[in-house]
């Protein structure tokens, strides 16, 4: 195996070990609100400059574009052409940042 085949390797097992982290404790603050979707009402962002840094935040974090997007909907966020954030969205977005970073 090569190490760049070992050094992927470990970076996916690692992912997977952060996600499920994150499920399991999603599942347990839900069980204790005793609610089946969460979602934190924070302040909506005013600025594309706000909304590129939650985004890159959560991304970095490990989080999943599909719960960025969850997120930033419950949030009151709308995406670019005021319509909700759907997995897709998240990741045009990213593509159009990125280069700009």
């Amino acid at each position: 195996m090569s190490d760049s085949a070992f050094l992927l390797d470990q970076m996916l097992a690692l992912a997977d070990a952060m996600r499920a982290q994150q499920v399991a404790a999603l599942g347990q603050a839900r069980r204790e609100a005793g609610t089946r979707a969460m979602c934190p009402r924070n302040a909506p962002h005013d600025t594309v400059t706000g909304i590129a840094a939650e985004i890159l935040s959560r991304r970095s974090r490990g989080e999943s574009l599909g719960s960025i997007a969850h997120a930033l909907n419950c949030q009151g966020v709308k995406g670019r052409y005021g319509a909700r954030w759907y997995t897709a969205s998240v990741r045009a977005y990213l593509r159009r940042i990125r280069p700009a970073i």
